[in-house]
């Protein structure tokens, strides 16, 4: 449940805070950086790079799959 959680570059102790909460990579992609700085009491400036961690995460999935989700390849084209 948590795997992508794990598998995002960020700290682990910014993994195990996502984790204590809950957070999938879907819940943490559908919560904004200023919700998450909220919900977990943190800077809104790491949460900003939480957020993009997970975009990066997303992106990484459907590079590993043959298909790219709608999503993912609008995104694609924000981090090249």
């Amino acid at each position: 449940m948590f795997a992508d959680i794990r598998e995002m570059d960020i700290a682990i102790g910014l993994k195990e805070l996502l984790i204590s909460h809950g957070f999938t990579l879907d819940a943490l992609l559908e919560t904004t950086p200023a919700e998450l700085a909220v919900i977990l009491g943190i800077d809104l400036y790491v949460a900003k790079l939480i957020h993009l961690a997970a975009y990066r995460r997303l992106l990484e999935k459907d590079q590993q799959g043959n298909s790219m989700s709608e999503n993912a390849f609008l995104l694609q084209s924000y981090f090249s």
